[in-house]
């Protein structure tokens, strides 16, 4: 290659990185974790929306990003999770029967992950009350849950930029939440494997309605099926997080 063919090839190189991700783009989960940060670091009101398993690779990092913004009391955050009703049965997460190899209901893993989402629910609202303390903005959070399963990983900000990807590893191993009490709903003592979903490292894909179609057609409709599980979903109640912690 030329030394003007090479020089040319730098700058496009240079004006990708500054420009970021494109629509349909591969992206990380710290890229969307830093794209949340830029969006609340302007200011105003900024909407972020996730569609979770827990919360866990969501929450956390964002959680810590929102405790350490300057100081700016007219910022106006709002958080939404929604997340799997884990209150009842489910396949996936789930126990393969040591009889047949066939998948059923686990409440006592369901009871652990039932736990976890209040924790991360908690340590949210805990943070809006430390953003007050500094004078950073104030931030609403509201957690729902739906009787899904947890395969599709949904991130938005705002109405313009959609995060999308699936929990797209499956893990079997023992099963260590067995308990003498069962759920209400549990289907009777647990046997067998315990099968769970695995998206941690999963890439995903950005979609944002700025770099024209078919960006801008996704995250409407990506948003518009948030936006129906969202209102079909019941919300949970604010409650202490539980002791003791999970994977």
């Amino acid at each position: 290659m030329s030394e003007g063919g090479s020089s040319l090839s730098g700058e496009v190189q240079e004006l990708t990185a500054r420009l970021g991700p494109q629509s349909g783009d591969a992206a990380t989960m710290e890229r969307l974790i830093e794209e949340c940060a830029q969006a609340v670091l302007r200011g105003g009101e900024t909407q972020l929306s996730g569609m979770c398993f827990t919360g866990e690779t969501f929450v956390e990092p964002l959680r810590r990003v929102l405790e350490d913004l300057p100081p700016d009391p007219s910022r106006s955050v709002s958080v939404r999770i929604l997340v799997p009703d884990f209150t009842r049965p489910t396949g996936v997460p789930g126990l393969v029967r040591a009889a047949d190899g066939k998948l059923t209901d686990a409440p006592g893993f369901r009871r652990h992950l039932t736990g976890k989402i209040a924790g991360y629910a908690q340590d949210l609202r805990t943070t809006r009350g430390r953003m007050l303390h500094k004078n950073q903005g104030t931030l609403s959070v509201e957690f729902r849950a739906v009787h899904i399963s947890p395969f599709l990983k949904l991130y938005a900000i705002g109405d313009d930029v959609v995060y999308e990807g699936i929990y797209d590893t499956l893990e079997v191993r023992p099963d260590a939440y067995v308990t003498s009490a069962p759920l209400p709903q549990g289907p009777g003592p647990e046997e067998g494997q315990l099968l769970d979903l695995i998206g941690r490292g999963s890439l995903l894909t950005r979609w944002s309605r700025y770099d024209g179609e078919p960006g801008g057609v996704l995250v409407d409709r990506r948003c518009g099926f948030f936006g129906t599980l969202w209102d079909a979903a019941r919300r949970l109640e604010p409650e202490a997080a539980p002791g003791g912690s999970g994977a």
